[in-house]
């Protein structure tokens, strides 16, 4: 749900009670952080995937005390109702169906709603240089015409900017791991596409341990679970948590971390003595 940027201020709570149901795209903030003004009686539909990540990281948000995530927060978010990408859902008169898209957030959807003989469709947030956005054009094709079209636009005003496609960067990433021994990632924890375009490019260089910390590995692990009916390109099985254990293995053999702006992260990157290098 994004947020308002201009400068009248708008009452999520009066204006949803008049609605029969709230569609999220995705669990990045400026769409999904106003959820709790959301009224009470009106439910909210997310991706099943997106839904237990987003609750991975709302916890985890409630754990560290450095937000206002309580545990209200926890319990609204368990009411959020799911759907299968690709399979209509209803609200009332209207059919829904969710058509999963390439973002970074993983688990995106565009919805096309078709009611009383229209046919809107809301792209959501959505790229077409990411894992899978070759099935972009495809998905629009069968669609077919639409009477109206809501589309975001982030990126309009950059028209002239050519943009490195994933698998680009993997290739990017392969040079820059085999030619470093040591590589610390700075890269958002919900980021699955990116995490994973990195861990592939160690895959291929074959030698090093991919580490994170407790929490990154719990979502890893989720994705990795949920997504084998889809595809095995998520499988972080090889994915190590931090431990003292494996302090050996990473001076002999080098290693790619996963690091963020934490307690984790720093660390390693201002203290690497810790580790004997």
């Amino acid at each position: 749900m994004p947020t308002c940027e201009s400068e009248v201020e708008v009452n999520i709570e009066k204006i949803s009670k008049k609605c029969d149901a709230v569609l999220i795209t995705h669990y990045h903030g400026d769409h999904v952080g106003e959820y709790m003004k959301v009224n009470k009686e009106v439910p909210i539909y997310i991706g099943k995937q997106a839904k237990d990540i987003f609750m991975v990281f709302q916890n985890k948000m409630k754990d560290t005390r450095v937000t206002e995530i309580t545990q209200e927060y926890i319990d609204r978010l368990e009411t959020f109702k799911t759907f299968k990408q690709g399979v209509p859902f209803e609200i009332g008169n209207m059919k829904i169906t969710p058509i999963r898209t390439d973002h970074s957030a993983f688990d995106s959807y565009m919805y096309l709603i078709e009611a009383e003989g229209k046919r809107i469709l809301h792209t959501g947030d959505f790229r077409l240089h990411g894992v899978i956005s070759k099935g972009i054009p495809k998905a629009l094709k069968r669609i077919g015409k639409v009477d109206i079209l809501i589309c975001e636009h982030t990126t309009l005003s950059r028209q002239d900017e050519n943009f490195m496609t994933e698998f680009m960067l993997q290739e990017e990433a392969v040079k820059l791991i085999k030619n470093n021994k040591y590589v610390f990632i700075m890269c958002a924890s919900t980021n699955i596409y990116r995490i994973a375009s990195f861990y592939h490019a160690n895959k291929k260089v074959g030698n090093k341990l991919f580490i994170c910390d407790t929490y990154q590995k719990e979502l890893l692990d989720y994705v990795s679970k949920s997504s084998t009916e889809y595809t095995d390109y998520y499988n972080f099985e090889d994915v190590k948590s931090f431990d003292g254990k494996y302090y050996k293995q990473m001076v002999a053999k080098g290693f790619c971390m996963l690091v963020r702006s934490n307690y984790f992260s720093r660390k390693f990157v201002y203290n690497p003595i810790k580790i004997s290098i």
